[in-house]
């Protein structure tokens, strides 16, 4: 198949444009634009929620379409729909106008992510799928750097419209890799070549693909916890900002590759075992920033977390595959986004309530380190028969 590829090249490109531009530029620059357009706390808060909503309301629409029209279509349309939404978020003269364009990135978002997901298991055989997965997820790390870099360097200029141009720049950007993607990118051949619809009552009746989306509502959770508190936690422990930032580096620098990991391992041991070992990683990290004292215990932290980080997307997608077959996985892996849209949710607004109850941000960290043990826990009581696609 000489587009596999092209294609999945392409894949690994949106889904760096969708984490690393969409998702991830929205913290670096909130400050600065929190300042120039007059806004509260509250509102900045509030308008990541209205993302974070939209996110959670498209996901299992999303891929109800991409498995009914192919990856194609869904993908490059989600790309200008996020591209569209940076754009809007930089012309932004006020709060309402911010929020409505923040809401277009959150909806837009899995028309990238949930589709490329799945692609990479229709066009190469079962025993790689979850390398291949990884290989596309770890765009998503070389976004996060990429932001990490670029961004800083358009908002130090310090002028009043600093912040305008980082918003264009990342629109520029995911534009840019709509464009390439549209080009490299072909339907797998089970979508493609399908004579008719598949039918998702497959999807929905599925006890795995249900508890599938439990555990990773549960990634969800401790993923989100970590990288809301990282830099507060970080300062109520007396670590200045730059050292934060030099901290959160290493994290993006270990998540490069841990796409690739978490596939190697969900192809060798099975997504069961897999998922369960890198949930142990991850409650590693959450826990040694939580209880750990020194910088040399927050870098092994960073290194824990990062490594752990885009493993959980490959072995997820490879399981789906396995369970429902490829021509499906975008419908499966949609229903499990809505589970991680929930996680995302409910883990910043518990943790801060644990933080205010407690007077400690390592509490907040510290339940999300529960919610990798239960993560864990839930992986290893999967059936390996239904994680295998043998039911």
């Amino acid at each position: 198949m000489p587009h596999r590829w092209p294609a999945l090249f392409a894949a690994a490109v949106a889904f760096m444009a969708a984490q690393g531009f969409g998702r991830f530029g929205f913290a670096l620059i909130l400050p600065s634009m929190r300042d120039g357009l007059g806004l509260s706390n509250g509102e900045m808060g509030l308008m990541a929620g209205i993302g974070l909503a939209a996110y959670l309301l498209s996901s299992a629409p999303i891929g109800v379409l991409a498995a009914w029209f192919g990856t194609r279509r869904v993908v490059v349309g989600g790309l200008l729909g996020i591209a569209a939404g940076l754009a809007g978020t930089g012309l932004a003269e006020g709060f309402a106008m911010a929020a409505a364009a923040q809401a277009l990135v959150g909806a837009a978002s899995p028309g990238v992510i949930v589709p490329v997901l799945a692609a990479g298991t229709a066009w190469f055989p079962p025993s790689v799928h979850g390398r291949v997965t990884g290989l596309v997820v770890g765009g998503g790390g070389l976004g996060v750097l990429t932001t990490g870099l670029v961004v800083p360097l358009l908002l130090g200029t310090g002028d009043e419209s600093a912040w305008r141009r980082a918003w264009g720049s990342l629109a520029l950007g995911t534009l840019a890799a709509s464009l390439l993607v549209a080009l490299l990118l072909r339907d797998p051949p089970a979508v493609g070549s399908a004579t008719a619809r598949p039918s998702l009552g497959a999807v929905y009746r599925s006890a795995a693909v249900w508890r599938l989306g439990i555990v990773f509502g549960l990634y969800a959770v401790a993923y989100i916890v970590y990288g809301t508190f990282f830099a507060a936690h970080l300062a109520q422990r007396g670590v200045d900002g730059v050292t934060a930032g030099r901290l959160w580096s290493l994290v993006g620098v270990a998540s490069i590759g841990s796409g690739l990991l978490g596939g190697v391992l969900a192809d060798r041991l099975g997504s069961s075992l897999a998922l369960a070992a890198m949930f142990a990683m991850e409650g590693t990290g959450l826990a040694l920033l939580a209880l750990g004292d020194g910088l040399a215990w927050y870098a092994v932290s960073a290194i824990f977390f990062g490594a752990s980080f885009w493993g959980f997307p490959s072995a997820i997608s490879k399981a789906c595959a396995e369970i429902v077959g490829p021509a499906l996985a975008p419908a499966a892996i949609g229903l499990l986004a809505v589970f991680f849209g929930v996680g995302q949710v409910v883990g910043p607004v518990v943790g801060g309530l644990l933080a205010d109850w407690t007077g400690a941000l390592s509490a907040a960290l510290l339940l999300g380190a529960a919610a990798d043990l239960a993560g864990a826990v839930g992986s290893l009581l999967l059936p390996q028969r239904m994680v295998d696609g043998k039911q």
